[in-house]
């Protein structure tokens, strides 16, 4: 061979080695022996011992999943399959590059699907929905029930829906012979359900007004102490307005379909039969409600029912024969502000701001301080506790009055509670037999108000309800409903209402936002009650119109009891089939006890006359007590 060849030979030969070299070591065989590591740890080993790149997808693979590897001089496909096990990966090895991908997966074959929809007696179905489930696609049967959709995905899930029938479901795999036919057979018990009307029920197919029902569950479920607060948002014809935000308030407006006329009045309210206020019901107790939205309850209840009526049936005895169900049920849960509470406490910033607003609207500063006292405040504008070496209040050198107050203090967390507990506790008893079933349940309830200073403001309610029904014999039958509640609230402050709403807390919240700043403070450092500082300009008016002085010493205890008793006994004579008469007695007594106590605090200071504080009665004693009784009685006869 000539020198020539022998060099070309060789130049082939090199190249044929550089690329099949790649191939025979891509090919080559691996040895691993590791335990509990992870698949990140087990690559990064992998890529080390045989100068493999491997090509990773972090979405794809759990790089931290705990794996084991035992393989000695085994094909690299081998090691990659135990360190990947159970993450359903496929490998494509070129070379010394590794591609671990997931498998791709194919499109499911789409085509046309066709069918009829007949009820349990072979009837077609005309105006079913027919829904593929997984992509929304919808066809509607035809007068004959035939149907059919378009590119349908296979396999496929299919919903049908018709009026009168629960909704059934159909899995198709797209080997079905066409047309597919389809038998509804479950029937919606929905159409079948009891609806309370007038004084008896009716099934809803043959009710020919507007009628919703509320089922009991769904009340339960809300964390509201009242029947009327369950009520909101459960019906959207229901528009429900409670009258205040007092913690015992009884007061609420409701209507139904919004106002019939401008003098229209709020809907009958029917608990078992009896008229009543929904505050007076527990929630716990309810087994549905029904709604009668039009006017044709006026044909059974008269002209109170011209702005609907709201039915409460209540719950009833049952379970199974001769024993008892117990039943117990806690809540508890913390109530706080939906506004913001951070409110200025820096005497400085409020009183700059205040008197630049008030300057521009009236031409005057809000606030008759000098510019040396300002300067004071300023340098006190960041102790957010009383510095001894910057005290809050101190003599005023002046002599204008007794006291100059610099101070930068939090009077809504002073007054007022940013976070109120309240708890709950029922237990209900039901049972009986064939022939009687009794129903036993109570409540406690305990809620914390708004403020924070004077008396302990909280309420606490019991409640009390029973049911009896029993078959006298097989043509009389006996029920008897006793209904109780009572309702302590305990306060401080002021008795009378101000004229504001009628209402303690809102005449109460109305003067704390009168004359106050945070550069007042509730004590002098004589120990006296701070409650006519001045300040103001062209007035010095009292601190709280007056009212801080009684919620600064805690003298006022005021208490507000209600009580609520219904006792009602029913006979029902069954005199032929389809005719009842039934006798209602029913006694309903409400009390209301009202105890308004303040002694007298005559500690507090007008700072602006430099006196002890006389005034009209606002921090002198009083001692009020009275009772309001509602009796009722009713008897009624009907069929």
């Amino acid at each position: 061979m000539s020198k020539t060849g022998f060099s070309r030979m060789l130049r082939v030969t090199l190249v044929l080695l550089a690329l099949l070299l790649p191939m025979f070591l891509g090919a080559q065989n691996v040895t691993m022996e590791v335990k509990n590591v992870t698949v990140q740890q087990a690559v990064t080993l992998l890529q080390s011992q045989g100068n493999y790149t491997i090509v990773i997808n972090a979405d794809d693979v759990d790089l931290q999943k705990r794996i084991s590897v035992s393989a000695k001089d085994a094909p690299l496909s081998e090691v990659l399959a135990q360190i990947f096990a159970g993450q359903n990966l496929d490998f494509t090895v070129k070379g010394n590059t590794v591609s671990v991908n997931k498998p791709k997966v194919a499109d499911s074959p789409k085509g046309t699907f066709s069918g009829i929809v007949l009820n349990r007696d072979g009837e077609p179905l005309a105006g079913a929905t027919v829904i593929e489930k997984k992509t929304g696609k919808y066809a509607l049967t035809d007068d004959k029930g035939v149907f059919k959709m378009e590119e349908v995905s296979f396999p496929s899930e299919i919903v049908i829906s018709y009026l009168g029938f629960d909704d059934q479901e159909f899995k198709l795999t797209g080997r079905e012979r066409q047309p597919y036919k389809m038998v509804l057979t479950s029937e919606n018990t929905l159409l079948d359900e009891l609806v309370i009307v007038g004084y008896g029920t009716q099934k809803r197919v043959n009710l020919t007004g507007a009628v919703s029902v509320i089922d009991g569950a769904t009340l339960n479920q809300r964390p509201v102490t009242n029947t009327a607060m369950a009520l909101q948002g459960a019906d959207p014809s229901i528009i429900m307005t409670t009258g205040n935000g007092s913690i015992e308030a009884s007061e609420y407006s409701i209507s139904v379909r919004g106002k019939v006329s401008l003098n229209s009045g709020s809907p009958l309210v029917l608990i078992d039969g009896v008229e009543g206020s929904l505050t007076l019901v527990n929630p716990n107790d309810i087994e549905s409600i029904s709604v009668l939205k039009d006017a044709s309850a006026c044909a059974i209840y008269g002209a109170k029912a011209s702005a609907g009526v709201i039915l409460v049936n209540t719950k009833s005895g049952e379970g199974e024969e001769g024993r008892a169900s117990i039943n117990y049920n806690s809540r508890f849960s913390i109530s706080s502000n939906t506004t913001s509470t951070n409110f200025m406490t820096s005497a400085y910033d409020y009183v700059t701001l205040t008197n630049t607003f008030n300057q521009a609207l009236q031409g005057n500063p809000a606030w008759t301080f000098s510019d040396e006292q300002i300067q004071m405040m300023y340098d006190r504008r960041n102790d957010v506790t009383e510095n001894p070496a910057r005290p809050w209040v101190i003599p005023d050198e002046t002599h204008t009055y007794t006291y100059l107050y610099l101070g930068n203090f939090d009077w809504y967390g002073y007054l007022f509670k940013r976070n109120r507990p309240e708890t709950e506790h029922n237990i209900s008893i039901k049972g009986g037999t064939k022939k009687m079933n009794y129903y036993v349940s109570g409540r406690y309830l305990y809620r914390e108000g708004l403020f924070n200073q004077g008396a302990e403001d909280v309420v606490n309610n019991y409640s009390f309800r029973s049911k009896l029904n029993a078959e006298i014999t097989p043509w009389l039958h006996y029920s008897n409903n006793i209904a109780f509640e009572r309702s302590n609230y305990e306060y401080g402050g002021f008795w009378e209402q101000d004229g504001q709403t009628g209402l303690v807390e809102a005449g109460i919240l109305w003067n704390t936002t009168q004359n106050v700043g945070p550069f007042y403070v509730p004590y002098n450092p004589d120990g006296t009650v701070n409650i006519q500082p001045g300040y103001m300009y062209g007035a010095t008016s009292p601190l709280f119109s007056g009212r801080g002085g009684v919620w600064t010493t805690t003298t006022n205890h005021n208490a507000r009891i209600k009580n609520s008793l219904t006792l009602t006994n029913r006979l029902t004579f069954s005199i032929a089939k389809g005719l009842k008469f039934v006798a209602d007695y029913t006694y309903r007594r409400n009390d209301n006890m009202n105890t308004y106590r303040c002694l007298p605090t005559p500690n507090c200071y007008d700072n602006a006359n430099k006196r002890m504080y006389v005034g009209n009665g606002l921090t002198g004693g009083y001692f009020s007590n009275g009772s309001v009784y509602d009796f009722y009685r009713e008897i009624r006869y009907f069929q």
